[in-house]
């Protein structure tokens, strides 16, 4: 988990080294030289491939690594939870990660600093101001390939039991990171949300609506390209969200073993049609007189192919 958009003043206690490389700043606790290089050599190639879509500036960026949650916590204060895994000043070009022996098992230190530079690197491509705060981490999961299954089936998961949270509610979730089931259901419902409207409009028009929040606001800027409110988008996204559900219902409700005898038996039948359709083909290219197909045969006054003369 992330958050962005703070603002927070760095005390650099623990951060007596740095490194400094094209754009980037990078502070660290003495002895960590090589996670310094490491970072280096992410956010490089973040903005590399990032920068085809958003403008960088020519601003540094600062990043510290706290190898220590003592570190991590006195630099974020209230924000840094136990389950927050880096944060952002946004506006001042500035990403406060924990190293990688601090994040839990299924995260991944690239990723998420990613996700961080993506947050910095929006905030100078548009307005921040534009940007609603779940079309922000949206987008910076989406760019930082954090499309995790296990997110569809949280947004599922929420549907099924109507914990899913309204438009005008999403500010505050995001706002309050303290409950951090809430704060990571608020994740999972921005990225599906992004992906629908991408889905919904098409990757032109998906970029133009971004690019435009430079000097639109996003409910106009949504109008334009896409013939939308922000509430007709939420409720669009809502009532697609059934097909997903009952995937996730069925699953939920069965054994291991009763989903593999299912994937077994699908597998079974596009295997079986995929063989018909071939032996159809094949009929098609012979005489249209000779019929392969023992079901064809069934009921039939005529002699068989081969009894005629």
């Amino acid at each position: 988990m992330t958050a962005a958009l703070l603002f927070f003043t760095c005390n650099v206690f623990a951060h007596a080294a740095t490194v400094e490389r094209g754009l980037f700043v990078v502070h660290f606790p003495e002895g960590h030289a090589d996670l310094a290089e490491q970072s280096l050599e992410i956010l490089e190639k973040g903005l590399a491939e990032y920068s085809a879509k958003l403008e960088s500036g020519d601003q540094p960026i600062h990043l510290y690594v706290c190898v220590t949650i003592d570190e991590f916590r006195q630099l974020g204060g209230a924000i840094a939870q136990r389950g927050v895994q880096g944060f952002t000043n946004s506006r001042a070009g500035t990403i406060v990660m924990k190293a990688p022996n601090l994040l839990g098992p299924e995260a991944s230190y690239a990723g998420v600093l990613r996700h961080e530079l993506l947050h910095v690197l929006l905030a100078r491509h548009v307005d921040p101001a534009n940007l609603p705060r779940w079309f922000n981490e949206g987008l910076a999961m989406i760019l930082s390939r954090e499309n995790r299954f296990s997110n569809m089936f949280q947004v599922a998961r929420m549907y099924t039991r109507r914990q899913i949270i309204d438009y005008d509610a999403l500010p505050y979730v995001f706002s309050e990171p303290g409950n951090e089931t809430q704060f990571g259901m608020a994740y999972a419902q921005s990225l599906s949300m992004t992906k629908y409207l991408r889905d919904r409009v098409g990757e032109d028009t998906f970029w133009a609506i971004v690019d435009d929040l430079k000097t639109k606001p996003f409910d106009r800027a949504l109008a334009e390209h896409a013939a939308l409110t922000p509430a007709k988008l939420f409720e669009e996204w809502k009532g697609s969200l059934w097909t997903s559900a009952l995937g996730w219902s069925l699953i939920s409700g069965i054994s291991v073993f009763q989903v593999g005898a299912i994937l077994l038996v699908i597998g079974y039948l596009r295997k079986r049609r995929r063989a018909r359709r071939k032996l159809k083909e094949w009929a098609e290219e012979e005489d249209d007189e000779t019929i392969l197909f023992p079901w064809e045969l069934e009921g039939r006054d005529e002699p068989y192919p081969w009894e005629k003369d």
